[in-house]
């Protein structure tokens, strides 16, 4: 990730041993340790943690779209869960299921 001049004049205020990464045109080149909103890696970060979190909760990802999750429950309601990047949209017949 690129951090742009002014950015990276205020970085350089905070940390002065950042001047090593300090890139000819002003630009500081950085390494986030962990996802931040707004980076394009966030989203696919975000979908991985959630549907790990699902999946042990007994949700399965359909075989033709992996953003569509089903779960069969134990008198065999389905709860279906619908995943686009940061929304997701809960459907089940029971109201008690979906929360």
């Amino acid at each position: 990730m690129f951090l742009d001049s002014v950015m990276s004049e205020m970085c350089m205020k905070w940390m002065p041993k950042l001047k090593d990464y300090l890139r000819h045109d002003g630009k500081l080149t950085v390494k986030v340790d962990k996802a931040m909103y707004g980076l394009i890696q966030s989203a696919k970060l975000w979908y991985n943690e959630l549907t790990r979190f699902l999946e042990a909760e007994g949700f399965k990802k359909c075989m033709t779209d992996e953003c569509v999750l089903v779960k069969r429950t134990l008198e065999g309601k389905y709860i279906i869960m619908l995943l686009y990047v940061d929304d997701i949209l809960i459907m089940s017949r029971s109201k008690d299921d979906r929360h």
